[in-house]
């Protein structure tokens, strides 16, 4: 991989003349990189894969133009936090703009809602 960048740096520096114009395609690619590799952890959590696959097909992200959303409910430390964790982590890929948002009720209650 950092063979094929330096290749493509060289062929950069012959096209953009300005240095900026360079750094923001080797970002860019760099990005791009890194948003296919999928880092998560749920392999070790037991129990986790099917729960995910579940989710993840009940949101039919074929579709980008579409909103879609699920719940997820149950007892406290049944896992919820950490499966939308999960979803989150292997989709996310799929979209420019991400976000996670976590324990909401309890950061609200002692701030109320921020941006």
């Amino acid at each position: 991989m950092y063979r094929i960048l330096i290749i493509k740096l060289t062929e950069y520096s012959l096209i953009y003349r300005y240095e900026a114009k360079v750094i923001e395609i080797i970002v860019e690619q760099i990005l791009l990189k890194l948003r296919s590799i999928h880092f998560s952890d749920d392999e070790n959590l037991i129990g986790m894969h099917h729960r995910v696959q579940d989710a993840e097909s009940s949101l039919q992200i074929d579709n980008l133009n579409v909103v879609r959303m699920i719940g997820i409910k149950g007892m406290g430390g049944s896992g919820k936090t950490t499966l939308a964790r999960s979803i989150f982590d292997k989709v996310s890929t799929q979209f420019d703009g991400i976000s996670f948002v976590e324990n909401v009720r309890e950061v609200s209650k002692g701030h109320g809602l921020q941006s």
